[in-house]
């Protein structure tokens, strides 16, 4: 009699140490998944920026492609030619301030009645 219980109990105790197995299997499956996905998210992304950085070579001997670059990426300007910036006034920016939410209002009025 002593035999068959000790038999059970070796039989629970090798199923639980398996299901503990099984699970901890499960998670590393899962984290490994998880880097799966990420790292062909980040394959496709290199992959469209390689397919944008073949298309700017490609364009590379293009004069209004190279003029827009120059202008766009580089600030640059033909000779002769005048720069126009635009600068926010200040009613400009209090409009700006207006479009807050109720809770950046609050915490810029409470930071303004301690932290004078």
């Amino acid at each position: 009699m002593v035999l068959i219980v000790l038999g059970g109990v070796c039989l629970l105790i090798i199923a639980g140490v398996l299901v503990v197995a099984n699970l901890r299997m499960y998670q590393k499956k899962r984290e490994l998944d998880y880097q799966v996905t990420s790292l062909e998210n980040k394959i496709q992304g290199m992959r469209q920026k390689n397919t944008q950085l073949e298309q700017g070579i490609a364009k590379s001997d293009d004069e209004q492609y190279i003029e827009k670059v120059a202008r766009e990426e580089l600030d640059l300007q033909k000779p002769g030619e005048q720069v126009v910036s635009f600068v926010q006034t200040g009613v400009e920016v209090e409009a700006a301030g207006a479009q807050q939410t109720f809770w950046q209002a609050w915490m810029g009025w409470a930071s303004g009645m301690f932290f004078k």
